[in-house]
């Protein structure tokens, strides 16, 4: 990996708004191209791509916001998903 940039992990799941797509697909920078082919052999390369490209690129870094509700459990052979409303979370703390 290139030390031009700090890798960024995260969810699965995200929204990701058209502007950040359009850099994405038509790449008017060459930071979206060059960590398409850098996590082409990545075992979960969508946990790390849009989050590495997002926060590395100047035009978006300060447009994320971390609100992931949701917890993933695996027990006795199962997995799932748990999802937390804003008032679950906060009670929790």
């Amino acid at each position: 990996m290139p030390s031009s940039f700090k890798l960024f992990m995260g969810s699965s799941w995200v929204v990701l708004t058209r502007p950040f797509l359009e850099l994405c697909v038509w790449g008017w920078d060459n930071l979206p191209r060059t960590l398409l082919m850098d996590y082409t052999n990545f075992l979960a390369s969508p946990e790390g791509y849009f989050y590495t490209v997002i926060c590395n690129h100047k035009d978006f870094q300060n447009t994320t916001v971390n609100h992931d509700f949701k917890y993933q459990y695996t027990e006795a052979g199962r997995m799932g998903i748990i999802s937390f409303s804003i008032d679950e979370v906060f009670n929790a703390m």
